[in-house]
C-alpha cells in the first residue's frame, strides 16, 4: 500500500502483523518501543519490538472476539487482557471467560486468569495504575456505566450506576481529573431542557464532581483532550460533512452532526472559549503534540491531521485508503510517532513538527 506523506506526518514504516489476525486493537508499552497487538479475527496477541520489527512474544487469549480488552498498565509492570477459555459460562452456554495479567518484566508470565467479569468493549489505562473501561447508556439503566480494576488484583469499582454513560473521556496530565462527555435523549432531559450533548469534570481518583457545562455539542462526542498545562479541555462531537440524512421512509432531516466544530473549554470552571474550527468528519482520536498542535484521526475517511491549535488551521494532513476492515490508531508515549492498524498492517508515521 502506497501512502502520501505530508511535511509534518511522514510514513516510515510498515510493520506486517500475522496473516489473518487483524490489528484492531494496538498498545503502545510505556517504553516506547513493545506494542501489544490483537485483532479480532484471531485468538493470538502479538509482542511486537517496533524498533527491530520483530514478535518478541506470542499470548493466546483463546478467543477471537476478546479483541478489544487490552492494555498496559501506566507504569508497564503488567499486560491485562482476557481469555475465554477460562471461567464459567452464561446462560447460551459460552465461556464468559476470565481477565488475565501478564508480568511483562517476567517475560510476560502469566500471574493471574482466574478473575471472572463481565466483558468489556476495551480497556484503557488510567493515571494512578488502574484500568477502566466505560460504555454509553441513560442512567435509568441500573449498570455501572463507568469500571475502575485495581492492579494487579483486578478487582473492580464501579461508577455511574445513577449515571448517564460516557461517550469519551480523558483523564488531565497531572492524573488529578477525568473528564467525560455523555449525551441524554430528548425523552430524558431534566428541567426542561436536558437533552443533549454535556460535559462532566471529576477530581481523581475521588470521583468528586468539580462542574458540569449542558448542551455543548449537538452531536455525542467522539473524543477529549486536555492541553499539556490541563488549562484547557478540547472536545471533538460526531461530524459529517452532510447538511441532511435520509430516513427509512424517505423523510429528509437537518442533520445536528453537520460541520459541528471542535471546540475549546477553560478546565477550572467548564466555560466556553471558542470553537476552534468545524469539522466535515468525525476526530475518533484527538491528541495534544505539545502546547501548539492538536493531532487528530478522523473516520469515515480515515485522515490524519495536524492543526495549529490558536488558529485551528490544518498544517498537516493525510488520506488512508479505505476498505472493509476494521481500523485504530494509537499515539506514542513521547508523542512522536502514531500507529495506525488497518487489516494485518501497522503503519508507523512520524511527526515531525516545525520549530518556533
Amino acid at each position: 500500500m502506497t501512502v502520501t506523506t505530508g511535511n509534518i506526518i511522514e510514513h516510515v514504516d510498515t510493520i506486517k502483523n500475522l496473516h489473518g489476525h487483524g490489528t484492531n486493537v494496538l498498545r503502545w508499552h510505556p517504553d516506547g518501543r513493545q506494542m501489544a497487538v490483537t485483532g479480532g479475527t484471531g485468538n493470538l496477541i502479538f509482542i511486537w519490538d517496533t524498533w527491530e520489527r520483530r514478535v518478541v512474544k506470542t499470548l493466546d487469549k483463546s478467543d477471537w472476539a476478546a479483541a478489544g480488552e487490552l492494555t498496559y498498565s501506566r507504569d508497564g509492570k503488567y499486560l491485562i487482557g482476557r481469555d475465554y477459555a477460562l471461567g464459567g459460562t452464561d446462560a447460551r452456554g459460552l465461556r464468559r471467560g476470565c481477565l488475565t495479567l501478564w508480568s511483562v518484566y517476567e517475560g510476560y508470565r502469566l500471574l493471574d486468569g482466574s478473575r471472572e467479569s463481565p466483558a468489556f468493549d476495551f480497556l484503557l489505562a488510567a493515571p494512578d495504575g488502574k484500568v477502566f473501561s466505560f460504555r454509553p447508556g441513560s442512567h435509568r439503566t441500573r449498570l455501572a456505566k463507568l469500571v475502575f480494576l485495581d492492579v494487579p488484583s483486578l478487582k473492580p469499582l464501579e461508577h455511574h450506576i445513577d449515571l448517564d454513560g460516557p461517550d469519551a473521556v480523558a483523564f488531565s496530565h497531572d492524573g488529578k481529573m477525568m473528564a467525560e462527555g455523555y449525551m441524554r435523549p430528548p425523552t430524558e432531559g431534566w428541567d426542561g431542557a436536558g437533552s443533549g450533548c454535556h460535559l462532566r469534570l471529576w477530581r481523581y481518583p475521588e470521583m468528586r464532581l468539580l462542574w458540569e457545562s449542558r448542551g455543548v455539542h449537538s452531536s455525542p462526542l467522539a473524543s477529549l483532550a486536555f492541553s499539556p498545562d490541563d488549562h484547557h479541555l478540547v472536545s471533538g462531537p460526531q461530524a459529517s460533512d452532510e447538511r441532511v440524512f435520509r430516513l427509512a421512509d424517505g423523510e429528509e432531516r437537518l442533520n445536528p452532526a453537520y460541520l459541528e466544530p471542535m471546540k475549546q473549554w477553560r478546565v477550572d470552571d467548564g466555560r466556553f472559549v471558542r470553537e476552534i474550527t468545524p469539522l466535515p468528519q468525525t476526530p475518533k482520536w484527538l491528541h495534544f503534540l505539545d502546547p501548539r498542535h492538536l493531532l487528530g484521526v478522523t473516520s469515515p475517511r480515515r485522515e490524519i491531521i495536524v492543526w495549529e491549535f490558536l488558529s485551528g488551521k490544518a498544517l498537516d494532513h493525510i488520506s488512508l485508503p479505505r476498505d472493509r476492515y476494521p481500523w485504530t490508531a494509537e499515539l506514542s508515549p513521547d508523542h512522536r510517532t502514531l500507529a495506525v492498524g488497518r487489516r494485518d498492517e501497522i503503519l508507523l508515521f512520524s511527526l515531525d513538527l516545525p520549530e518556533e
